[in-house]
């Protein structure tokens, strides 16, 4: 049963929260092969002034900035990273987050 967590810069409206969490169990299903009610999935909103500036140099955060926690059993490395390659294919596709952002 993956926990899948969502922190965002506040500010975004709610349809483009559930967009994210639906995304973001798509890529669950489609990589893990996991039951449908298995996975849980949150989101919190981090006040603009509480987040750091800068995570890497060069690459400021901004309102875009998408932080994704993902807890679940040990995984296969091939599994691992086919959750990762859907997940960020769905958040660009559904959520025009590029990866270099998310």
């Amino acid at each position: 049963m993956p926990l899948v967590e969502f922190h965002v810069i506040a500010g975004r409206s709610p349809e483009e929260i559930t967009t994210l969490l639906e995304a973001s169990h798509r890529a669950l299903l489609t990589a893990l092969a996991i039951p449908r009610a298995t996975a849980t999935r949150s989101s919190t909103n981090i006040p603009p002034r509480t987040s750091s500036r800068g995570y890497r140099p060069g690459h400021p955060r901004t309102k875009d900035f998408v932080l994704i926690k993902i807890t679940s059993r040990p995984r296969s490395e091939t599994a691992k990273l086919k959750l990762y390659e859907e997940l960020c294919r769905e958040l660009q596709t559904s959520c025009r987050i590029a990866p270099a952002t998310s």
